[in-house]
């Protein structure tokens, strides 16, 4: 539950573009293939967002903890998208530990997704 809760925090502070909160969840030698640790937020109105997230996977690996989360966004244009964002948690634990990198990959457009029964958004910005 650490390890969800600490990503939790996280997706919450980017979502609301908290970049200090952001950035002190993060290693100082942060790596990641689409972000930097300075540009880590989103532009409101030119990236897109978070609409939600599911927790895949975790895994310890080589001395570092691993959690995969399916993202789904509103991307500029107002498209869906579903990625796979790989978070690597490295630290004393799970509790302590910081995020090191996020590596994001097997994106997809979606045409339709729907969060919850009652709540499906599309590409036009429309709810269902």
């Amino acid at each position: 539950m650490w390890a969800r809760n600490k990503i939790l925090a996280f997706f919450i502070a980017f979502d609301e573009q908290d970049l200090e909160k952001a950035q002190s969840m993060l290693t100082e030698d942060f790596t990641s293939n689409r972000m930097s640790r300075n540009e880590i937020m989103p532009f409101m109105g030119i990236d897109g967002r978070i609409v939600d997230f599911r927790f895949l996977d975790l895994a310890y690996v080589h001395s570092a903890w691993k959690m995969r989360v399916q993202v789904v966004y509103k991307r500029d244009q107002d498209y869906l998208h579903m990625e796979d964002w790989d978070f690597t948690i490295s630290g004393p634990n799970l509790y302590a530990g910081k995020i090191a990198a996020i590596h994001i990959s097997d994106e997809r457009e979606l045409t339709e997704y729907t969060v919850f029964p009652g709540l499906t958004v599309d590409n036009k910005d429309a709810y269902k």
